[in-house]
Protein backbone atom coordinates (compact mmCIF):
# COMPACT_ATOMS: atom_id res chain seq x y z
CA UNK A 1 0.00 0.00 0.00
CA UNK A 2 1.02 3.63 -0.27
CA UNK A 3 1.82 5.08 2.36
CA UNK A 4 0.26 9.04 0.82
CA UNK A 5 -3.16 7.31 -0.08
CA UNK A 6 -3.52 5.88 3.65
CA UNK A 7 -2.94 9.35 5.38
CA UNK A 8 -5.10 10.50 2.84
CA UNK A 9 -8.23 8.16 4.11
CA UNK A 10 -7.05 8.23 7.36
CA UNK A 11 -7.89 12.40 6.43
CA UNK A 12 -11.26 11.81 5.10
CA UNK A 13 -12.10 9.20 7.55
CA UNK A 14 -11.42 11.55 10.31
CA UNK A 15 -13.49 14.39 8.22
CA UNK A 16 -16.34 12.46 8.11
CA UNK A 17 -16.48 11.36 11.60
CA UNK A 18 -15.91 15.40 12.54
CA UNK A 19 -18.46 16.16 10.26
CA UNK A 20 -21.08 13.24 11.79
CA UNK A 21 -20.29 14.99 15.19
CA UNK A 22 -21.18 18.41 14.28
CA UNK A 23 -24.29 17.45 12.49
CA UNK A 24 -25.47 15.52 16.07
CA UNK A 25 -24.15 18.30 17.71
CA UNK A 26 -26.76 21.00 15.49
CA UNK A 27 -29.56 18.01 15.97
CA UNK A 28 -29.35 18.06 19.87
CA UNK A 29 -29.04 21.55 20.04
CA UNK A 30 -32.19 22.29 17.39
CA UNK A 31 -34.23 19.30 19.12
CA UNK A 32 -33.21 21.49 23.08
CA UNK A 33 -34.50 24.36 20.67
CA UNK A 34 -38.14 23.06 19.83
CA UNK A 35 -38.65 20.92 23.33
CA UNK A 36 -38.29 24.30 25.23
CA UNK A 37 -41.53 25.40 26.93
CA UNK A 38 -42.64 28.16 25.24
CA UNK A 39 -42.43 31.58 27.72
CA UNK A 40 -44.96 33.19 29.87
CA UNK A 41 -46.15 36.30 28.78
CA UNK A 42 -47.99 39.17 30.84
CA UNK A 43 -50.37 41.32 30.29
CA UNK A 44 -49.34 44.97 31.53
CA UNK A 45 -52.03 47.32 32.39
CA UNK A 46 -51.31 50.93 31.41
CA UNK A 47 -53.93 52.59 34.02
CA UNK A 48 -51.52 52.58 37.06
CA UNK A 49 -48.34 52.97 35.38
CA UNK A 50 -49.77 56.02 33.44
CA UNK A 51 -50.91 57.97 36.42
CA UNK A 52 -47.63 57.01 38.42
CA UNK A 53 -45.60 57.99 35.33
CA UNK A 54 -46.68 61.74 36.15
CA UNK A 55 -45.93 61.41 39.72
CA UNK A 56 -42.43 61.64 39.09
CA UNK A 57 -41.47 64.39 36.48
CA UNK A 58 -44.18 66.55 38.58
CA UNK A 59 -42.40 66.04 41.90
CA UNK A 60 -39.36 67.33 40.02
CA UNK A 61 -40.82 70.41 38.46
CA UNK A 62 -42.68 71.05 41.77
CA UNK A 63 -38.99 70.53 43.78
CA UNK A 64 -37.92 72.94 41.35
CA UNK A 65 -40.49 75.82 41.40
CA UNK A 66 -39.87 75.37 45.54
CA UNK A 67 -36.04 75.79 44.91
CA UNK A 68 -36.85 79.09 42.67
CA UNK A 69 -39.26 80.79 45.14
CA UNK A 70 -36.76 80.28 48.24
CA UNK A 71 -33.97 81.50 46.31
CA UNK A 72 -36.69 84.55 45.33
CA UNK A 73 -37.26 85.40 48.91
CA UNK A 74 -33.87 84.81 50.02
CA UNK A 75 -32.50 87.47 47.20
CA UNK A 76 -35.35 89.60 48.69
CA UNK A 77 -34.20 89.51 51.63
CA UNK A 78 -30.86 89.78 51.66
CA UNK A 79 -31.74 92.86 49.10
CA UNK A 80 -33.95 94.35 51.89
CA UNK A 81 -31.09 93.56 55.04
CA UNK A 82 -28.17 95.19 52.61
CA UNK A 83 -30.42 98.47 52.06
CA UNK A 84 -30.41 98.94 55.61
CA UNK A 85 -27.15 98.34 56.11
CA UNK A 86 -26.52 100.53 53.28
CA UNK A 87 -28.76 103.73 54.71
CA UNK A 88 -27.18 102.48 58.21
CA UNK A 89 -23.90 104.13 56.78
CA UNK A 90 -25.24 106.71 55.63
CA UNK A 91 -26.69 108.01 58.17
CA UNK A 92 -23.42 107.09 60.51
CA UNK A 93 -21.13 108.94 58.21
CA UNK A 94 -23.74 111.83 57.88
CA UNK A 95 -23.43 111.72 61.98
CA UNK A 96 -19.77 111.89 62.09
CA UNK A 97 -19.53 114.97 59.28
CA UNK A 98 -22.12 117.30 60.67
CA UNK A 99 -22.53 116.60 64.36
CA UNK A 100 -19.29 115.18 65.77
CA UNK A 101 -16.93 117.62 64.22
CA UNK A 102 -18.63 120.49 65.50
CA UNK A 103 -17.45 119.51 69.31
CA UNK A 104 -14.41 121.30 70.62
Amino acid sequence: MDPDRTQEEELQRREQELKERELSIRLRELEVEVNEPPLKTVKHTKSKGAVRSWYRPLFKVGKFLVLVVVAAVAIRIAAGFASILILLAIVWLAYKVFFEGDRP
